[in-house]
This record gives structure tokens, C-alpha cells and sequence, in this order.
């Protein structure tokens, strides 16, 4: 068959379920099949739900000319099937009759419009399909309580050393000799299932987990490798070495600046705290950025603007619940000390005070006293 223009997707779901494309939110009917004519060039993000308290489920997606997207609900395994899950000849062999029960993407884009929805190709002018790709696996459903890379591999971390200490502590001194098989069957009674399979209970499955695989942030430790003294002191406050070597080594400012946008994308939608918490430190991380901001000034003025347009489609119940902005109040009230006086001369002699990073800064702050928020200046070490 000829494939529709633009981007398809075809949508297997129950009736009643809360679907969303980008900022766009509507309730599936029985009759609806799926979504039609995406205008291709653009990062979209479809998203399902029970309800508006279940947890939310989307894929992040480019849109690009004759794509077909195939999502099937399987109730029996209450998962969402995807094209690398189901029979794709098969699917695309009804997406002809199920068409004309497809919404067009400017039909839903004109009836379900909002302030905020109407931000979203700013909100994600940086999220290309690299950075996409980089972070989420081609088609993989990520969800509300999907983890980072980072953190999954702390948990494993734990995990393995707890099943270490269970090993340890029902290890037997005595020479397997020594003990009779009707001994070993009893003692084995005392010991949990679990413990006997070396499994933690709850992570059976955590090797199969999808995990977003952002790049490892250490904002608290930002100097280079081998550093001690003084040196070490003045990378721990001038991130600069460590965005430019490590965040910047293989990536793009453009990248950086995507995955920013894609970890609140993914906070905003899916209410997903793994990306909440990769957002704060990529916020962190910058606010020390002293040297960086005076050699790279664009790339400053594209973050502030980027943290105004994410503050204002931010819901009020987040602000101070997932994104935690109280917790970045000082970490900006640094990067304010850098930008209006200049640098601290630890690094270089004082630089006068870049009127565009000035500008950017005075509306960010703006935004944030319209929201109640007042800077903290940093603490003295």
C-alpha cells in the first residue's frame, strides 16, 4: 500500500483513556484510531494515560514524510505494543480503513489549543532526533517511573552488594563434607526464596528496564582529573573546564541545550522525577559556569531564554514539587553574582558586564519574582 503524507499514527486504545500529542490532551472515544498528518521536521511527544492520576506512558518521536506509527494496547499484558513488537505488514494493511477515524494533528491542535501548547516547538527547538536517539531507544515506551542510566546503575550497584552480603552471611565455614544433606535441607528453610535465588525482591527485571540515557551529570564534582588544592577549589566553583571537557568533549552547545529541554520535556509531560533531577543538574552545572559565560555568551543567552519558556508552561503544583525550583534559587543567585559583577578574578582579570547576558538574565529573573521566587545570593566558603 502507498503510505498517508506527512506522520501516521496508528492508535489501538481503550475508550476513555486520557492521549496527548505534545501539550495537547483529549480523551479517546471508541471510535478513534490514531492521529494523521504530523507535519514532518518537528520532535512530537504522544503520551497515554488511564487518567489523569495513573501514570503516564509516551514515545518521542521526529515527524517525517510517510512515517507510520503503529501503537497497539494489549490488555492481556497491559503494555503498549509497538512497531518493533508487532506484525508491521499486518498493521499497515488496516491503517487504510481505520483513516478516516483518525484525528488530524490540526484538528487536535485547533480544538484542544492553550497558552502553553502553543510553546511547544520553542519548548523543543534543541530536541533533535540525535538527541533523541542518544537518550531513548528508537520506539521505547517511556514512562513516569522510568529511571536514568545513572541511576539505574547506583541501584545495581546496591543490589549487587547486597546480594555480596547475603552471600557472605550464608556462606558456611564448615567443609561441605562435614555437613549432612539433611542438615543443609533444614538450615535452607531458615533462608528466605529470595535469598536463596540471589534475586532482590521487586527487580527481577531491572537488567530489562528501558533506562534515559542522558549524560552522566556530577555537578558537585566539576574539576578535572588529577586536580588538588587550589586548582581543585577553582573548578569546584567555575564549571567551566568541566562543561567545556566533559558535557561539550563529543556533543554540540546546541545538544546541550536539547537535553535540557528533553529532561523538562519528559518532567512536564510524563511527570517523570529521573529527568526532573537530570534538569536541576544541568541547571547547576551552568549556573558555575563563570569563565564559560563570558567566552561563550550565546550559549548563555539561549539558557536563559530557554529556563523563561519552560517556567511559564510549568503548572504551579510543579514548581516547587518535581522541578524543586526553590533547591536552583541559589545556584542562580551565583550565576547572577557572575554575570553583574563580572569575574571573580580567579581565572582572569574582571570582565564588564555583557549587557545581552544582562538582558537575558533580568527577565529570567523577572519571570521567577512574577512566580514568588527571589534569588539567593551564595554562601561564603
Amino acid at each position: 500500500m502507498s503510505r498517508p503524507p506527512k506522520t501516521t499514527i496508528a492508535l489501538d486504545i481503550p475508550a476513555g483513556w486520557l492521549v496527548g500529542i505534545d501539550l495537547y490532551y483529549f480523551t479517546s472515544t471508541p471510535t478513534f484510531k490514531g492521529i494523521k498528518s504530523i507535519p514532518p521536521g518537528r520532535t512530537h511527544i504522544l503520551h497515554w494515560g488511564q487518567d489523569e492520576t495513573s501514570v503516564r506512558n509516551g514515545v518521542v518521536f521526529e515527524a517525517k514524510e510517510g512515517e507510520v506509527l503503529i501503537f497497539k494496547w494489549d490488555s492481556k499484558k497491559e503494555e503498549m505494543l509497538t512497531n518493533q513488537t508487532i506484525d508491521i505488514a499486518e498493521a499497515l494493511s488496516i491503517v487504510p480503513e481505520q483513516y478516516p477515524y483518525m484525528l488530524a494533528f490540526d484538528t487536535i491542535s485547533e480544538e484542544h489549543h492553550t497558552a502553553e501548547s502553543a510553546d511547544f516547538a520553542t519548548l523543543t527547538n534543541h530536541v533533535t532526533q540525535s538527541v533523541v536517539s542518544s537518550v531513548i531507544a528508537p520506539d521505547v515506551v517511556v514512562s513516569s517511573t522510568t529511571a536514568t542510566a545513572q541511576e539505574a546503575g547506583v541501584l545495581k550497584g546496591a543490589l549487587q552488594k547486597s546480594k555480596e552480603q547475603r552471600d557472605k552471611r550464608h556462606a558456611s565455614p564448615v567443609a561441605e563434607s562435614d555437613v549432612s544433606s539433611s542438615t543443609k535441607k533444614d538450615a535452607s528453610h531458615d533462608i528466605p526464596a529470595d535469598e536463596m535465588n540471589n534475586i532482590t525482591p521487586g527487580f527481577e527485571n531491572l537488567d530489562k528496564e528501558p533506562t534515559l540515557n542522558f549524560p552522566a551529570l556530577t555537578p558537585d564534582h566539576t574539576w578535572r582529573p588529577g586536580s588538588t588544592g587550589r586548582e581543585r577549589t577553582l573548578d569546584s566553583l567555575d564549571s567551566s573546564w568541566y562543561i567545556e571537557n566533559v558535557l561539550l568533549k563529543d556533543s554540540s552547545s546546541s545538544s546541550l541545550l536539547g537535553y535540557l529541554q528533553l529532561s523538562f520535556l519528559l518532567c512536564l509531560v510524563l511527570s517523570n522525577y529521573s529527568s526532573s533531577i537530570t534538569w536541576r543538574d544541568y541547571i547547576k552545572i551552568l549556573c558555575k559556569g563563570e569563565e564559560l559565560s563570558s567566552k561563550n555568551p550565546d550559549l548563555y543567552v539561549q539558557f536563559f531564554d530557554i529556563l523563561v519558556h519552560q517556567l511559564t508552561v510549568a503548572p504551579a503544583e510543579y514548581l516547587d514539587g518535581l522541578l524543586e525550583l526553590s533547591a536552583l534559587m541559589e545556584p542562580l543567585g551565583n550565576l547572577k553574582e557572575i554575570i553583574f559583577e563580572g569575574q571573580r578574578g580567579f581565572n582572569n582579570e574582571e570582565d564588564a558586564v555583557n549587557p545581552r547576558l544582562k538582558r537575558g538574565f533580568d527577565k529570567l529573573e523577572g519571570e521567577l519574582e512574577k512566580m514568588g521566587y527571589k534569588l539567593q545570593k551564595p554562601e561564603e566558603d
